[in-house]
């Protein structure tokens, strides 16, 4: 994800474009924030918030703060005071307050309790601009399987599927877990998950 977000270089064969464009332009083009280790422990919530809105011109100022109310965050919270669970509400809100191409969300439940977890998809559907596309990552496979549209398995840094949802119900005959179990089990040559 970082590479896809313009953080880090991929390897010298890769090259990673979006829309035709390369490098240092994908940062304008991709929403994603891995963490944020780079803020002290005694700032604000709302100090790291204008800190983004001041780094990115399309980061829109009012969906940051529905979805601040919407998830419960206080935006006078230490960073440091902060829960893994909330820091993750406090990132995911960050990331998709922007009006980006692409949104990478990276692991989002990790920590967040089950009715948490639904506010956050919630919050996704009605939040993200109508034209981007998400790119998620998770070991959360049943919480989004009803929203997502394609699965894409990666598995030692080789992508083994890449298939829509609707394709693997119609086509397999079973649910987006299922399918990935068996999916990663056959490709671990037969050790069971």
């Amino acid at each position: 994800m970082r590479a896809l977000a313009g953080l880090i270089q991929p390897n010298r064969d890769a090259k990673i474009s979006i829309d035709n464009q390369l490098g240092d332009v994908l940062k304008a083009l991709v929403s994603f924030i891995p963490n944020l280790n780079w803020a002290t422990k005694s700032e604000t919530v709302s100090s790291v918030a204008a800190f983004y809105q001041d780094a990115y011109a399309d980061f829109d100022t009012a969906r940051w703060e529905a979805l601040r109310k919407e998830l419960k965050i206080d935006s006078q919270a230490k960073i440091g005071k902060l829960s893994k669970g909330q820091l993750e509400r406090v990132i995911f809100a960050l990331t998709v307050s922007r009006e980006a191409s692409v949104i990478l969300l990276d692991e989002p439940f990790g920590g967040v309790d089950v009715m948490t977890r639904r506010r956050v998809l919630q919050s996704l559907l009605r939040w993200i601009p109508e034209e981007a596309i998400v790119l998620m990552s998770t070991h959360e496979i049943n919480e989004i399987e009803s929203v997502t549209d394609r699965a894409i398995v990666i598995q030692d840094g080789r992508i083994i599927v890449n298939r829509g949802i609707d394709d693997i119900r119609t086509t397999e005959q079973m649910s987006l877990e299922q399918y990935f179990v068996q999916v990663v089990t056959e490709n671990r040559e037969g050790v069971e998950l």
